[in-house]
């Protein structure tokens, strides 16, 4: 359903990783057909997208940073917690990591 709305909706060519970002935003707010990200993107002003995206968080505030992400860098950006003691984030440093395509954000 919102994958077809998204390619319904959208007028740019979008790569994978971007036609994602979008079907996730729109699950979560609803509301891709009405918003500034859409006018702006079909207009072809790809990099307003992830300021666009961080407008909608409403407690969503990590979903939107690796959606962010996803689409600027191509690659999911995640936060561990300070508690996280592993060696690796125990200075809660971004973690990033590919998401395959078959795997939902």
């Amino acid at each position: 359903m919102f994958e077809e709305r998204v390619a319904r909706l959208v007028k740019v060519p979008l790569t994978g990783n971007q036609h994602a970002v979008l079907v996730s935003s729109d699950f979560n707010t609803g509301s891709l057909g009405k918003s500034t990200l859409l006018k702006k993107l079909d207009k072809g002003d790809h990099d307003a997208v992830p300021a666009e995206l961080m407008k909608w968080v409403k407690g969503l505030v990590n979903r939107r940073a690796a959606e962010a992400g996803l689409w600027a860098k191509g690659e999911f950006v995640s936060r561990r917690m300070a508690h996280d003691q592993s060696p690796t984030h125990s200075r809660g440093k971004a973690m990033r990591r590919h998401i395959p395509r078959s795997m939902p954000l």
